[in-house]
């Protein structure tokens, strides 16, 4: 059964993000620039889960006896050399050393009864044994043994080979009334294990010395061992599946130990190598993870605690002639090997790699490839069913598939769909429920929509916008991966022909063979196309300037250039598009073939074999598929490997296809983000960050390879770690393309800074009501109503912010950021002398409800207050007071716990001018600065210097604003970086002097009429 996502929690999981930016540069490439580098064909296989079978059956001292799953027959590999050959078919019984042990002896069971033949794989001879007595039941070392039956019933043990008689010869000391078959459980060269019982209860272990073709050893068990294993010095019995019973060799009648086996599932076999005993157990049905096989483990044969010597392994647990073990395993497929265990006196046993075990190619079951991310539906990859995706680079000439990065389990339905864009989705039908089908994504980041259609099938995926063809009801939808508050299709149109590129949607126009496109950002129609085709198209696909068109599968099919103003014919049948080729699926061939069209002239080839035959049309987008992003065809052979083949063809220049720009306004950690889905792979990009009003770069980022999107994000800070100052910046980025084809592209962006460093009088702007990196104006109206006017960066005033409420007797004093919130603060004084600080709130209004901070009563006894800027060179305002009385200027320093430290008094007899304007940084000197008009319309500068205190005064001119009523320091109202001055006449004209950032002004320009209607100009 699909697994399913509820629309409730598809919606949680979709992040929010804001878009503010549109689709990036869509026009048509004006032709290749180079054909690409890639030319080999690259061959590569995903790893079953459960490792190859290869399981072991005796071991020699020149090698072993082993299967291999995908080799016909037994296999004998040497030590010394790794060669291998095949013994062909031996006739095998699940009997312990039926076909050998402990030697280099090979058993061809040729008659059970009547002849075996013991190949010697060392020397390569071959010795014929006849069997006359019995049934034959295992080889040790040379050593024959069969089983008979006497007159009286009782089971009789026979052995031949090796100096015995041709007629074979009867084990002395052999138990009278063995009257059930007895079984051979282990044993070495010169020695045999075996179980057999008296009557009906009593269970023994006989051991026989084959080379005296004695019995030397017997012992009473209280059930029937499962399986033994025996050293030079001990012999080991198993029972119950959990418990080793150890028996001294030398004297079997003595007390033994136990020793509790390692593991609680799973049939054990076990081997001794050594002081260590070792265990390996059977999968049982219900070992998804190990699967591949259990631990094995060793545990001292005098008993302790266990340690894992392979996290994988099957129970082949083989004995060697020098008292070590093979043994098969390893971490995972990939590193399964056939390995020796001794006991080397460390404190675990030792292994050793003796022959690797390659991995078998994983069940593909779906493939798709686009813009170098390869997804798949694997079978047996691992224990269950699930997706992968790798990332497709190129190394030389050939394409190199990375690592598989498991997804998620299978079964939603069809697919997996790569988008092109770094998704990948699935389709799952929504019979029986009532959202529909559902779209979504199977990696980290959740996307997709709901359909309302019982059923479909996918059309077409290019970057964020999916084609759905609906069953019940018979719809086309079309979904926006991007779009995260709304899970329904953006488009729901009648079934037809349909192709996405970008964002832009392809479907047939109005008569034979025009189509035409709509942007799915802005709804409008872009282009209309007559590609030539005789007929109304019933397939379309889109790459670029390409517009693949079809009237049927065995009808015309064609290729209109968009650049060149041609068709090309192609042929028919099932097709995928890609960047200047096409490739199809010749069922009555079985052949995949290529037919490349970039230079304008069709030339087809073959570029793989898949099955033949009318049922094996539908395997378009399931076994093969194409990177329509200037990447290879991929199909899958017979044998589960997945090819990539390039085109060899001239690809279109690197582009965006389609882009997005979005950002967190947040304080404590802003961003601003440009994401475009690039036409194809891109080897590493760099991006510039320049400032528009100083033209400096403060910025500079770099990124690796990009496949499919590209996305370069800021976090408003320059080289050396600080926020930048709002304003404008330029993104300038440069992307060079992965195959080394063509040349880099070149992505132009304006990023607007709202959320870094306070600019000095910046509160608000027209478009987003943010901090803009402009000066604005303070108005206070007769009525009480404070507004922002904030400066349009051309030297203009625009728009307004405005709030009611106010006392017409306040007097704003525009203050810069003294809590280090990155906003602007406004000071207040009121009519009863109280002063306030103002901490202003970004995109609001200036209300009598904002936060604030009273700073004391009292300053009724000043005429003038402004803000000259940092006077101290703290990085804080300061404000300048001069008291009426005396005129004397004193200076309250700003401090860092948003207050105003003590007054210092810096001046006397400022009486004698009629302004005094805080100006900020007027000169370039880092310095905040005063301009002053006396009153025979002198106007003066006092350079600040450093120390809280002024230079002496610089005269800037002569009969300066004697019709001026107000004069203020704006800030930057012309976006170049330079503080200006605003001034209003008595006719309420407005004038600006813009600055020239060297302690002066050019001439006046008229900004704006009307303005007398203001009380107050700040």
């Amino acid at each position: 059964m699909a697994r399913r996502t509820t629309a409730r929690g598809l919606v949680a999981a979709l992040a929010v993000l804001v878009v503010t930016a549109g689709p990036g540069p869509l026009s048509v490439p004006a032709g290749a620039t180079g054909s690409s580098p890639v030319t080999a064909e690259k061959v590569f296989q995903s790893d079953r889960y459960v490792p190859r079978g290869d399981r072991l059956y005796s071991a020699g001292p020149s090698g072993y006896l082993h299967a291999r799953e995908g080799s016909s027959g037994y296999l004998w590999t040497s030590y010394g050399t790794g060669d291998t050959t095949a013994l062909g078919t031996l006739t095998r019984l699940e009997l312990p050393a039926y076909l050998g042990s402990s030697s280099d002896i090979v058993t061809d069971v040729v008659s059970s009864t009547s002849k075996v033949v013991l190949k010697d794989m060392s020397s390569g001879t071959s010795t014929d044994v006849a069997l006359t007595h019995g049934t034959y039941w295992a080889t040790y070392g040379t050593h024959v043994l069969t089983q008979a039956r006497a007159a009286d019933g009782s089971r009789l043990l026979y052995l031949y080979g090796d100096g015995t008689p041709a007629d074979g010869t009867l084990v002395e000391g052999w138990p009278a009334g063995v009257t059930a078959n007895f079984q051979v459980l282990g044993g070495d060269s010169g020695t045999a294990v075996i179980s057999y019982a008296v009557g009906d209860d009593q269970r023994h272990l006989a051991v026989v010395d084959l080379a005296a073709a004695k019995v030397v050893g017997d012992v009473a068990v209280p059930v029937a061992p499962t399986a033994v294993a025996l050293s030079a010095d001990r012999l080991v019995y198993v029972t119950g599946g959990t418990t080793a019973h150890v028996l001294d060799r030398a004297d079997l009648s003595a007390t033994g130990t136990t020793v509790p086996l390692p593991g609680t599932t799973g049939t054990p076999t076990v081997g001794i190598a050594g002081r260590w005993l070792v265990v390996a157990r059977s999968v049982t049905s219900d070992d998804y993870i190990d699967s591949s096989g259990k631990q094995l483990t060793a545990v001292p044969v005098t008993g302790g605690d266990a340690v894992t010597l392979l996290r994988h392994a099957n129970t082949s647990v083989v004995p060697a002639p020098d008292g070590g073990l093979l043994v098969a395993g390893g971490a995972d497929s990939a590193h399964w090997a056939i390995r020796k265990v001794t006991d080397t006196g460390a404190d675990a046993p030792t292994l050793t790699e003796v022959t690797a075990v390659p991995p078998v190619a994983a069940t593909i079951d779906r493939l798709s490839l686009q813009n170098g991310n390869l997804v798949t539906d694997e079978r047996n990859t691992s224990f269950l069913g699930a997706y992968y995706s790798r990332q497709v680079s190129i190394t030389g000439t050939s394409y190199a598939p990375g690592a598989p990065v498991w997804q998620t389990w299978d079964g939603r339905g069809t697919g997996p769909y790569t988008t092109g864009e770094g998704h990948a989705v699935t389709l799952t039908d929504g019979a029986g429920d009532p959202s529909g089908s559902l779209v979504q994504s199977i990696d980290s980041d959740p996307v997709g929509f709901y359909l309302p259609s019982a059923a479909g099938t996918v059309l077409d995926v290019s970057g964020r916008y999916v084609i759905v063809n609906g069953s019940s009801p018979a719809k086309q939808y079309v979904g926006d991966l991007g779009v995260y508050s709304d899970l329904k299709p953006i488009v729901t149109r009648s079934v037809t022909a349909a192709s996405v590129w970008g964002t832009r949607l392809w479907t047939p126009g109005t008569g034979n063979g025009v189509v035409t496109a709509k942007d799915l950002k802005t709804g409008r129609t872009t282009d209309t196309v007559s590609t030539g085709a005789p007929c109304t198209a019933k397939e379309l696909q889109v790459v670029g300037r390409w517009i693949y068109w079809s009237c049927g599968p065995t009808a015309a099919a064609g290729v209109w250039d968009r650049t060149a103003k041609k068709n090309i014919t192609v042929p028919s049948g099932e097709a995928l598009l890609g960047d200047g080729y096409l490739v199809r699926h010749d069922t009555a061939a079985g052949e995949l073939r290529l037919t490349a069209f970039a230079d304008g002239t069709a030339t087809t080839r073959t570029i793989g074999t898949l099955a033949a035959g009318a049922g094996n049309s539908s395997l378009r987008g399931v076994t093969w598929t194409v990177d329509k992003f200037g990447g290879p065809a991929a199909y899958v052979d017979a044998d589960h490997r997945i090819h990539l083949v390039p085109g060899q063809v001239a690809p279109q220049p690197l582009a965006v296809t389609e882009s997005d720009v979005t950002r967190s306004d947040t304080i404590s950690s802003p961003w601003w983000q440009y994401r475009a889905v690039l036409s194809r792979p891109a080897a590493s990009w760099t991006a510039t960050l320049t400032s528009k009003t100083t033209g400096a770069v403060v910025r500079t980022l770099t990124g690796g390879e990009a496949d499919g999107t590209l996305t370069a994000r800021w976090d408003l800070r320059n080289t050396a770690g600080a926020l930048v100052p709002n304003g404008a910046y330029t993104l300038k980025l440069t992307a060079t393309p992965a195959d080394g084809s063509g040349a880099a592209l070149t992505i132009s962006q304006t990023v607007p800074v709202s959320t870094g460093a306070a600019v000095r009088r910046d509160f608000t702007n027209r478009a987003t009501w943010g901090p803009d990196g402009i000066g604005d104006i303070l108005t206070l109206s007769s009525n009480g109503v404070v507004a922002y006017r904030p400066g349009n960066g051309a030297g203009g005033i625009s728009g307004a912010m405005s709030a009611s409420g106010w006392p017409s007797t306040v007097t704003p004093i525009p203050f810069g950021d003294l809590n280090g919130d990155r906003q602007n603060d406004v000071l207040v004084r009121f009519a009863s002398g109280e002063l306030r600080v103002y901490r202003t709130l970004r995109g609001q209004a200036f209300t009598t409800n904002t936060p604030h901070t009273s700073l004391g009563t009292g300053w009724n006894q000043y005429n003038l207050l402004t803000s000259p800027g940092d006077l101290t060179g703290d990085g804080l305002p300061d404000l300048i007071a001069r008291k009426t009385s005396t005129g004397e200027a004193f200076l309250y320093k700003g401090t860092s716990t948003g207050r105003l430290s003590a007054r210092v008094r810096i001046a006397t007899g400022w009486n004698g001018y009629k302004k005094i304007v805080g100006l900020g940084d007027f000169n370039g000197d880092g310095r905040g600065d005063l301009l002053a008009q006396d009153k025979s319309n002198t106007l003066w500068r006092y350079d600040g210097n450093g120390n809280g205190g002024f230079k002496p005064r610089v005269k800037l001119a002569s009969n300066w604003g004697s019709d001026y009523n107000t004069v203020i320091g704006v800030g930057d109202l012309t976006g170049d970086g330079k503080p200006d001055l605003v001034s209003r006449d008595t006719a309420g004209t407005m004038w600006r002097n813009s600055g020239n950032g060297m302690g002066s002004f050019g001439p006046r320009v008229k900004v704006a009429t009307g303005w007398q209607t203001y009380k107050g100009l700040f």
